[in-house]
């Protein structure tokens, strides 16, 4: 099940547990067990609040991952590194222009 399915059915499941209190709520004549299915039906709606807040929160986060980043991308273009480069690739080849500058001797 991919994560928006999941969302999805989680809202979905949350929605059925409210509609179910409060049908309870509706024909419960006893003061005492409407107030209590009132709670439990607040309770569940700050859920669901606080549900979506975090999927909005993650979509965020994934957002920022996936997004471009120029830093990286003009790094490997000065550093002459093809292809996808681990942060490790580029700190050796920043390393090596470091010590280029330097005069130091650099490894063919």
């Amino acid at each position: 099940m991919s994560t928006p399915t999941i969302e999805k059915r989680a809202a979905h499941v949350l929605d059925e547990v409210i509609v179910t209190l409060d049908g309870l709520r509706s024909k419960t004549k006893a003061e005492v067990v409407r107030e209590d299915l009132a709670r439990c039906i607040a309770t569940c709606e700050r859920v669901q609040v606080d549900f979506a807040g975090y999927v909005e929160l993650v979509a965020v986060i994934d957002r920022h991952l996936e997004a471009p980043q120029p830093g990286r991308e003009a790094l490997k273009a000065a550093l002459g590194v093809e292809g996808e480069a681990t942060t490790d690739d580029l700190c050796a080849a920043a390393a090596t222009v470091i010590r280029y500058a330097e005069g130091q001797e650099v490894p063919q």
